[in-house]
């Protein structure tokens, strides 16, 4: 007598009866009996058939290795697996094993010949294909049962209602809250009265009241809920399709709030100044671009501008040994001091940045008065020269290479600047003002060219 090893999958508990666990077993136990077969294992799993590691069926593959039974069982061949990959591996697990596959409503799969193997997967594709059209077609009804009213919205529920469950129905329905709907009236109320949102959440924080998701109170969960239309009965939710687009349903639910006092606080909403764009980075920075290293290089700003006590300056210079890392916060404090000294001086004259370029000796020029001297020793040595011209004509060479050595440097220029009344650094960006910061952090103060 052949030994049977029994399957059993489902995802849920069915609804009907001719589809549950027990039914199936009796259909698989009526068929081994037909086939002169004895059931000696019996493997379940409640769990999707898309998934491929199932306990039971990972004790099942394993059994069958073991050689505990010569077939196995199962009642539809949707209940291996609903997708036809998985499908295939696990029967290839079975039949490798050296291990029969019966199906109650199909039979015996023969895997050694083509037809036997093409009825397999196509059965297994069907069985793909049905789960898809079965997944679209709940999830249709459940669309239209919701624009009927007839499933409990999902999701976050709002302060003032509660979601109860019905034994005898199987649906769950969503109530009034008392306490929660006191709190909801409450805030509402405040923010009509002219309380802002900021204030209400510090209110609420400060109490300990308790918020519908158990976290804490603050301006934008008082904003998001003064705006949510289903504390007046319309609760909206976004069913995603993959073809036709989203569609988005009204599902009516117990009105918490009064619709006169929700309407005022729209109104009231509507009034309020939006948040305008974000800051830019010279009302956050107002420095940037005015700050230069040293060696001439413009210092770059890094860091977050959310939090600018982080922000550094570094020279862009990588051959500058630079300032290091200084903090903005700190050369703007001196900047500032800086400058308002110079407003309280009356400073007229600043110096020019960049200072003027130095005149640098020409290598080629210091060359040919090198030759020169050696060329005029050598006619004193010949008796060329005598010995006095010689000796001026050597001062008056190596005085010109001296002259060359040093470089020239014209001085500091100075030009005139308008210094505003306060050290407010658009003012002085305006007036051409920028700041260079040397190696020992000092800071002196100068007219840039680019800048005036």
């Amino acid at each position: 007598m052949k030994r049977f090893a029994e399957y059993l999958r489902f995802s849920s508990s069915p609804q009907d009866k001719l589809s549950s666990p027990e039914a199936h077993q009796r259909e698989n136990r009526a068929y081994v009996e037909r086939v002169g077969g004895v059931i000696v294992a019996t493997y379940r799993d409640t769990i999707s058939g898309r998934v491929r590691e199932r306990a039971g069926l990972d004790q099942l593959l394993a059994d069958c290795k073991r050689g505990l039974f010569d077939a196995v069982v199962i009642y539809d061949i949707t209940r291996a697996g609903r997708k036809a990959l998985v499908t295939h591996q696990i029967a290839e697990e079975i039949v490798s094993a050296g291990v029969e596959l019966h199906s109650t409503l199909h039979g015996q799969y023969q895997f050694d010949d083509e037809m036997g193997e093409f009825r397999f997967g196509a059965d297994a594709l069907f069985a793909q294909v049905d789960y898809r059209r079965t997944v679209r077609r709940l999830y249709d009804a459940r669309i239209q049962a919701a624009m009927r009213g007839e499933v409990a919205p999902t999701g976050r529920v709002p302060l003032g209602l509660r979601r109860t469950y019905h034994p005898l129905t199987g649906k769950s329905r969503l109530e009034i809250d008392p306490e929660g709907q006191e709190l909801a009236l409450r805030i509402f109320r405040m923010f009509d009265q002219g309380m802002t949102a900021s204030a209400i959440a510090e209110t609420l924080h400060r109490e300990g009241a308790p918020t519908a998701q158990g976290g804490i109170w603050d301006k934008a969960t008082i904003l998001r809920m003064l705006r949510n239309r289903a504390f007046v009965g319309e609760w909206t939710h976004r069913y995603r399709r993959k073809k036709g687009g989203p569609i988005t349903v009204t599902v009516k639910i117990p009105q918490v709030i009064p619709t006169e006092l929700f309407e005022r606080v729209q109104l009231r909403l509507a009034t309020l100044k939006r948040g305008g764009p974000p800051m830019s980075r010279l009302e956050i920075l107002p420095f940037t671009g005015m700050l230069f290293c040293h060696c001439g290089m413009r210092l770059s700003l890094q860091g977050n501008r959310r939090y600018p006590g982080s922000i550094v300056a570094k020279c862009r210079n990588r051959k500058c040994g630079g300032i290091g890392r200084a903090y903005y916060r700190e050369l703007h404090a001196a900047c500032i001091a800086l400058a308002s000294g110079a407003i309280k001086a009356k400073v007229r004259r600043l110096e020019a940045w960049p200072p003027a370029e130095t005149s640098r000796p020409d290598p080629a020029r210091k060359a040919a008065v090198v030759k020169r001297i050696e060329r005029i020793k050598a006619m004193i040595e010949a008796g060329i020269y005598s010995i006095e011209e010689g000796r001026a004509r050597l001062e008056a060479a190596r005085a010109e290479l001296a002259s060359l050595e040093v470089p020239s440097s014209p001085g500091p220029r100075l030009m005139k600047v308008r210094l505003p009344k306060t050290a407010d650094p658009a003012l002085l960006r305006k007036a051409g003002v920028c700041f260079v910061v040397y190696p020992n952090r000092e800071i002196v103060m100068r007219v840039c060219f680019s800048m005036s």
